[in-house]
């Protein structure tokens, strides 16, 4: 319905007819020439602005993005960068992480069939230490750099968006994940 409803607002708004000039040029020309105004186009008609409920998120001191769409930036390793987009393009959920939790990668690799794990010496933005990010770019779990690792709520997260974990035999050794994670 939102996403309708801003298709047919912006119809309207970029409609240049007489019956529609004063709106139009509101719009165009006092409105769009405020970077807030701007910005927050952009997040409305992105879908930015969505946060879905995720509980832990920072109105329980957790962080600000939980819930929120990933944000794009270059993850880095010492065989190069690549943005995060183009790591998404598989349809899969991505775990990203910065500062290394091994709890946490031995966690998700329980879930490797469905979870690509990316492993990345870049900063991730806004203090994160780590994100799970779901196939539709929105962040299921996030950890700040300030939190100790939290491998038992990442967990939950895994179990809830993506069902149980892969069951073989000594999948809970840290040595049988036969999946490496993505080193870029």
């Amino acid at each position: 319905m939102r996403v309708l409803r801003n298709s047919e607002t912006a119809t309207r708004l970029l409609d240049p007819s007489e019956d529609n000039a004063a709106p139009y040029e509101l719009f165009f020309k006092e409105l769009m020439v405020d970077p807030s105004v701007k910005q927050r186009l952009h997040e409305v008609f992105a879908m930015k602005d969505l946060r879905y409920p995720m509980g832990g998120g920072a109105e329980s001191g957790g962080p600000e993005l939980l819930g929120r769409a990933a944000p794009d930036f270059t993850v880095r390793s010492s065989r190069g960068g690549t943005r995060l987009a183009l790591l998404q393009h598989s349809g899969r959920a991505t775990f990203v992480h910065g500062v290394n939790c091994d709890a946490e990668t031995q966690q998700v690799r329980r879930w490797r069939d469905r979870v690509d794990i990316i492993e990345t010496q870049t900063a991730l933005p806004d203090g994160l230490a780590g994100m799970l990010i779901r196939p539709d770019g929105y962040i299921a779990w996030a950890r700040n750099t300030q939190q100790a690792c939290r491998s038992e709520e990442l967990k939950a997260a895994l179990h809830t968006w993506f069902g149980s974990a892969v069951r073989t035999a000594g999948a809970d050794r840290p040595d049988a994940a036969d999946a490496d994670p993505v080193a870029l």
